[in-house]
């Protein structure tokens, strides 16, 4: 995407052709579609990132998950059945 004006997002699509390079107006639903059928690089840039972006959460997750993992695991080792009869 290269812009954002009046909410309304743009996209360009850079093609290299026998004739150099080509810089195309595009839908950026339809750039998305075309970049991920054929394997491209999806550039953003940082002022439409900095103004639509929304943080990653899950950064970070990979430690949280080992941590919650490990934390079952003591669970089960220390769950006795009796525990969940009534």
């Amino acid at each position: 995407m290269t812009k954002i004006e009046g909410g309304t997002f743009y996209a360009e699509i850079t093609l290299q052709t026998q004739y150099g390079r080509r810089v195309l107006d595009a839908r950026p639903s339809d750039s998305i579609a075309l970049a991920a059928r054929v394997d491209a690089p999806i550039w953003v840039a940082d002022e439409v990132l900095a103004e639509a972006g929304i943080a990653d959460e899950t950064e970070g997750s990979h430690e949280d998950e080992e941590a919650k993992l490990a934390e079952f695991k003591r669970f089960l080792e220390e769950v006795d059945p009796e525990d969940f009869q009534g």
